[in-house]
C-alpha cells in the first residue's frame, strides 16, 4: 500500500430546514434536511431506491422489514460511496468514520422521507449511564460497522498498531475464530460459541497488547452491536462464576 488517508463525514453546518408532511401517498417531498443533502433525489434516482420508494408507496406508506433493510444498505452505500470518491485502490485508511451528527442527520432524513419511520430505529448515539458506556446502536450504526470491517478484513482500513506488535500465544483454530470475530456476528449460535471458546486467548490478548476499551470494542464487531451486552455477561459468568450466580439470584428475588 503506497499511501495512507484518514477520512470523516460530517454534518453540514447549516441547519435543516422544518419538514412540511403533506397527505398524499408519495414520500414526502418538503423542504426537508433530506432534500438539501440530496437523499430523496438520490433514491428517485438509483435502482433499488426506486424500488424502495415503490414498495413504500403500494404498501400505504409503511416500510416492509425487507425494504427497510434495503433502504439501510443503500444509504449506507452511499456514505461510503461518497467518503472512497477521492482514495486510490493503492491506499489504506488509517481511520473510516462517520461522526455521530452526521449519522443522526442521516436518521432524521429517512425520517422526513418516510412518514412513520422513527430516528432511533436508525441511530441512537452512545451514552453513559451510572459510568457504563453505552454503545451506539441502529441499523445505519450496524451497516456501518459492517462495512469498516470489511475494509478491514479486505487490507483498504488500517489496523491499529496495538494489533500487531506483540505477539500472543493462540491456537491455529482459535486464530480462526478470533478472526471470524472481527467481522461476523451471525448465525447467533456460532457467535456464541466462538466467543466462549476464545475467552482465555482474548483475556491474554487484551492484557498483553494493553489494548484501550476503544480499540478492543472496535475490533470485535459484536461488541459494537446491540450483542455487545450479552458476550460481556458472557466473559463476566466465565471469569466470576459464583458472583454471577449471586446477581442472577439477587434479579429474580427481585
Amino acid at each position: 500500500m503506497s499511501t495512507s488517508a484518514s477520512i470523516t463525514v460530517q454534518a453540514g453546518a447549516h441547519t435543516p430546514g422544518t419538514a412540511e408532511r403533506n397527505n398524499s401517498s408519495q414520500p414526502s417531498t418538503s423542504n426537508s434536511s433530506a432534500n438539501e443533502n440530496g437523499l430523496h433525489d438520490y433514491l428517485r434516482n438509483t435502482g433499488e431506491g426506486k424500488i424502495i420508494l415503490h414498495s413504500y408507496k403500494t404498501n400505504g406508506n409503511l416500510l416492509l422489514k425487507n425494504i427497510r433493510a434495503k433502504l439501510t444498505r443503500l444509504v449506507i452505500k452511499r456514505e461510503r460511496d461518497r467518503l472512497l470518491k477521492n482514495v486510490k485502490p493503492e491506499d489504506a485508511l488509517d481511520s473510516f468514520r462517520i461522526s455521530s451528527q452526521h449519522f443522526e442527520k442521516l436518521a432524521q432524513d429517512i425520517a422526513a422521507i418516510f412518514e412513520g419511520e422513527q430516528p432511533n430505529t436508525y441511530y441512537i448515539p452512545s451514552t453513559t449511564n451510572n459510568k457504563i458506556r453505552i454503545p451506539a446502536s441502529g441499523k445505519l450504526w450496524d451497516h456501518f460497522n459492517y462495512h469498516k470491517n470489511v475494509l478491514r478484513a479486505n487490507g483498504h482500513l488500517r489496523k491499529s498498531t496495538t494489533e500487531n506488535t506483540v505477539a500472543v500465544n493462540i491456537s491455529q483454530s482459535e486464530d480462526g475464530m478470533l478472526k471470524w470475530l472481527e467481522t461476523d456476528v451471525e448465525p447467533n449460535e456460532i457467535l456464541e460459541q466462538y466467543w466462549i471458546s476464545t475467552h482465555k486467548a482474548r483475556r491474554s490478548e487484551l492484557m498483553v497488547k494493553q489494548l484501550s476499551v476503544a480499540d478492543y470494542i472496535a475490533k470485535y464487531l459484536c461488541l459494537q452491536l446491540q450483542s455487545g451486552i450479552s458476550m460481556i455477561l458472557k466473559d463476566f459468568n466465565l471469569l466470576y462464576p459464583k458472583e454471577a450466580q449471586l446477581l442472577y439470584d439477587k434479579w429474580s428475588t427481585t
